[in-house]
């Protein structure tokens, strides 16, 4: 994961930023989200953060079991040119694939999507 690390690190700003800032102002601060890498410092301060990484991982990274996303979730923003994702889904293209795909298919409406980066909300079910 070197090589993905070190682009995060960098500080120049891509044609992109204003679009992730407009998003994550998007999702309403009530609301539980679960969401790429980039975008989890932006959305600490709220209740109900979870971590994509879990679901492309296909485990709990911090406790190394299953990982149990809560259905309650309504707001997802993902970022597919992650990084982070793109060296996973290098490693284990099935099983990251798989994973991205089912999660993807469950339930989830485009909102709003900026080439890779997707804004999705799960309406009641």
């Amino acid at each position: 994961y070197k090589d993905p690390l070190l682009t995060r690190l960098h500080q120049v700003r891509d044609s992109q930023d204003d679009m992730r800032e407009a998003l994550v102002r998007r999702i309403p601060f009530n609301e539980s989200v679960i969401a790429s890498f980039d975008f989890l410092s932006h959305l600490s301060n709220r209740d109900g953060v979870y971590a994509f990484y879990n679901i492309w991982l296909g485990k709990n990274l911090l406790t190394k079991g299953p990982y149990y996303f809560p259905r309650t979730v309504k707001y997802a923003l993902i970022d597919l040119e992650d990084p982070w994702l793109k060296t996973a889904y290098a490693d284990d293209p099935k099983g990251v694939g798989e994973r991205v795909d089912k999660f993807l298919q469950d339930g989830w409406i485009i909102s709003s999507r900026s080439r890779g980066i997707l804004l999705l909300h799960r309406s009641e079910q």
